[in-house]
């Protein structure tokens, strides 16, 4: 085997070390590993309390190897991408986060309230593409409802099945931004009432699957409704011809579609493109 790598990574986390140690005591660190390989981290005291940002986005994490990871400072943890199997079971408290990113990962299914009390102060979770089947806990109750601050929320390209699993998420209060789509119940008749009753709901949303909420009132009387009619006449003239796929949402339309049969992996692909793009920046509070 050839000893640079291993060489490299140790003078990187002896550089690394040096640093650290050389800085000022009230001083807050963001620290970045992606796509390293890492299998395990421990952040040693008192260097650990302060650290507010950490990004160990595509390596090869397991759960249980997060379980340890709970410094008080932490204000986001972006952990997409790696091996684990559920949400991390922080065994402190951490009152600071307001950011999770469990993107890319197998969970398949979301944990009971007490995994998500210690989650309590989270404004904005990522759960793209993590297999889940349900926003549902094992109890039948909806796993996110101890997250009352949430704001932000991703739950797409999973295998959400039921349309009317979203009236459970009415119940966040503050939420502004969610993104729901590219999942199995998009195919569903109901999927469509189901957002729009989403949106009429919730008077906080300001987006829905990437797009923004309108909240316009065109008044009562003939004048306004004239004037709506005139406004659907315009849209339906425009040239809607582009394909959404390219965008990162599969067509709903095989009129507008260049590649009908493949819409979700098209969209799909773009989805991860527009992932590495974003970076860790997904609604940073």
């Amino acid at each position: 085997l050839d000893p640079a790598p291993k060489s490299a990574a140790l003078a990187a986390a002896k550089a690394l070390d040096a640093v650290l140690q050389n800085q000022a005591a009230g001083v807050e660190l963001r620290l970045a590993v992606s796509g390293c390989g890492l299998e395990g981290v421990q952040l040693c005291r008192p260097i650990a309390e302060r650290f507010v940002e950490l990004d160990l986005s595509f390596n090869s994490l397991k759960t249980d190897a997060l379980a340890a990871l709970a410094p008080n400072s932490l204000r986001s943890i972006v952990l997409a991408g790696n091996l684990l199997t559920s949400v991390p079971r922080f065994t402190g408290e951490m009152p600071k986060l307001v950011k999770l990113d469990l993107s890319f990962n197998d969970i398949g299914k979301l944990p009971d309230e007490d995994v998500m009390q210690r989650l309590s102060s989270l404004r904005s979770i990522g759960l793209q593409n993590c297999m889940l089947k349900s926003v549902l806990n094992s109890k039948g109750k909806f796993a996110l409802a101890q997250l009352a601050n949430l704001s932000a929320l991703d739950l797409s390209f999973n295998l959400l099945p039921e349309p009317s699993e979203l009236q459970h998420i009415t119940c966040l209060q503050r939420l502004q931004e969610i993104d729901v789509g590219c999942n199995e119940m998009c195919a569903s008749e109901a999927y469509n009432e189901a957002l729009a009753s989403l949106r009429r709901k919730m008077s906080t949303l300001k987006k829905v699957n990437d797009e923004a909420v309108r909240r316009e009132f065109g008044g009562y009387g003939a004048d306004a409704i004239a004037a709506q009619i005139s406004a659907i006449a315009d849209a339906l003239s425009k040239d809607n011809s582009s394909c959404s796929c390219v965008e990162g949402n599969p067509c709903i339309s095989p009129d507008n579609c260049s590649n009908w049969a493949k819409r979700f992996s098209v969209a799909h692909k773009v989805r991860m493109e527009k992932y590495w793009e974003r970076g860790r920046n997904f609604c940073d509070f």
